[in-house]
């Protein structure tokens, strides 16, 4: 990697927890390693590698799992990541439905369960929930954090924030303090994400974008955003509002005017509850559900149709557009407007093909299905045991000139 000096705080305290998340990250990347390869790895002296992940099996977050047979000397032994030594609490707050995801050190699913989000309607009544899954679910397992995600531009860090949650009609908080509610009532350090944000994160780290630098991912449900991620780190922008894909205007000539008070958002022609409100307009009927309209758009029955298929056309071009403008490796497609059913996803992507001109780019559904910002919002509390970079000062604030080249 790309030698640098950075600023930062010297202390040996803070320098052994870099080099411990180091030394975990690269585990977890090659699956299993001996002492002598991520010695080489991370050019770090043996004997410091060997007490760190010595500790590091003490607590139970890595395993020795054998020796490698070799010709030459001692055959080393090997260690890898112990999946269930510690878990992570993921919180999606959806518009609906709301899930909490218990995931292990490897991003998998150990427990998960869902909600309608009315039953979480204030801060107390999530931080009841949350105590019983920890209690009942983590059986005495260490836990490292508890993510949030929610639809909204929410401050990303925590330290300078109080974690709440932007009010909205379907969650009367009125900004409560729930980060402080909930590290104040299970003593659990808690961050707080958009949801589509979290969603790209935890791909990056577990899902299908473990390779990639530059991902975009899509998130299609009663709502619809986007996550950015550029060079394997989330862009928030400016002013913490990167990613509002429903705002991004698609027919300057629609007769409909957004919530924001302009015409032709993509949100509202392309969400479920804009595409459900078009449906209502045009046959007067009140109570057909979305998985209704999809299937009579399937049976080629109209107005259903064609109202599904232009959520599609505009989909694609907006999606098309910001591949345009953020050339990623990868665009991931997710919610449930594209999980419940193949007709949307495909309709969708087939669009988007003809309109894109950088070739190659992957259009994939993600890994984590329904538990995507879930899982996403676990893998913020998940970053603070493989994620060194978070320990290392902003070079404007720092006080101290430490040589990180190896990192």
């Amino acid at each position: 990697m790309v030698s640098r000096m950075i600023r930062m705080k010297a202390d040996p305290g803070t320098l052994r927890k870099i080099n411990e998340r180091r030394i975990m990250n690269a585990i977890r990347v090659h699956g299993m390693l001996s002492r002598s390869d991520v010695q080489r790895e991370l050019n770090l002296a043996l004997p410091t590698v060997s007490r760190i992940v010595d500790a590091l099996i003490e607590r139970d977050w890595v395993v020795e799992r054998g020796v490698v047979e070799t010709s030459m000397g001692r055959p080393p032994v090997m260690v890898q990541v112990n999946p269930q030594g510690a878990y992570a609490i993921g919180v999606d707050l959806g518009r609906l439905v709301s899930r909490i995801a218990c995931v292990n050190l490897i991003g998998q699913v150990v427990y998960e369960e869902h909600f309608p989000t009315y039953q979480v309607d204030t801060a107390v009544s999530l931080v009841d929930r949350l105590e019983t899954v920890v209690r009942t679910q983590c059986r005495g397992k260490h836990v490292v954090g508890v993510g949030i995600a929610a639809p909204g531009s929410h401050n990303p860090h925590p330290s300078i924030s109080r974690g709440d949650i932007d009010e909205r009609p379907d969650h009367h908080w009125h900004h409560e303090p729930l980060s402080e509610m909930i590290e104040s009532r299970l003593h659990l350090r808690t961050w707080v994400e958009n949801d589509a944000n979290a969603a790209v994160l935890g791909e990056m780290w577990f899902g299908v974008g473990q390779a990639v630098k530059h991902l975009l991912f899509v998130l299609a449900d009663v709502g619809i955003g986007a996550g950015i991620a550029v060079n394997g780190s989330i862009y928030h922008g400016e002013n913490n509002g990167a990613g509002e894909f429903a705002h991004t205007v698609v027919d300057i000539y629609s007769p409909d005017v957004c919530e924001c008070g302009r015409r032709g958002c993509l949100g509202n022609v392309t969400s479920r509850w804009s595409i459900l409100e078009r449906v209502k307009k045009r046959t007067g009927i009140e109570t057909v559900s979305f998985a209704q309209v999809v299937q009579l758009a399937k049976e080629s029955v109209q107005p259903y149709q064609e109202i599904v298929f232009k959520a599609a056309d505009y989909l694609a071009v907006g999606i098309a557009n910001m591949v345009q403008v953020l050339d990623p490796t990868m665009i991931v497609l997710g919610g449930a407007t594209f999980l419940e059913d193949e007709l949307i996803f495909n309709e969708t992507v087939r669009r988007m093909e003809p309109l894109m001109i950088p070739k190659g780019v992957s259009i994939v559904r993600t890994k984590h299905q329904f538990n995507s910002v879930a899982v996403g919002a676990a893998t913020l509390a998940l970053q603070q045991v493989y994620d060194h970079t978070q320990l290392i000062d902003d070079p404007l604030h720092g006080q101290a000139t430490v040589d990180v080249s190896a990192l």
